[in-house]
């Protein structure tokens, strides 16, 4: 069985805050990282045996994108604003259809996958001497991922 080419998956922001539909691409995604956890609680008692016993406790939630820097590009600063005024943002997970597919006036074809809201809690620019400047971008999810209409 063959893996899917990670390429294929790709972080949408919705730039109005409002409009259900104002979603659009962050340019020069490099890594994207969805990750989810479940804190356990322990229930253990004296007859537990040997491993104990545990259910499931409050679960989290984060994204995680490491972009290539251009300091012209609107969602870009977009983000910034958003972090440094701490509002919320809501991202979506996008599946292209294949690395290739862009429809012929440009957009890029594929699906809406799910969408969450949270905050940005990290956002961290890197600018090497002799290198690419890049931004590290961290989400933390305030309530569930819902699937795309």
């Amino acid at each position: 069985m063959a893996g899917q080419n990670g390429a294929i998956v790709l972080l949408k922001v919705n730039m109005s805050g409002s409009a259900p539909d104002d979603f659009d691409f962050i340019s020069g995604q490099a890594n994207l990282t969805i990750n989810e956890t479940t804190a356990e609680i322990d229930v253990s008692d004296k007859l537990s045996g040997r491993l104990g016993e545990r259910v499931p406790g409050r679960a989290t939630a984060s994204v995680a994108v490491d972009l290539n820097f251009l300091r012209s590009d609107s969602v870009i600063a977009f983000l910034k604003t958003t972090y440094r005024n701490r509002r919320p943002i809501e991202v979506m997970v996008f599946d292209r259809d294949n690395l290739d597919a862009v429809a012929s006036n440009g957009d890029i074809e594929g699906a809406d996958v799910e969408s969450a809201v949270g905050i940005i809690v990290n956002l961290t620019e890197t600018h090497p001497d002799q290198d690419k400047s890049t931004i590290s971008l961290e989400v933390n999810l305030n309530g569930d991922w819902v699937a795309a209409a």
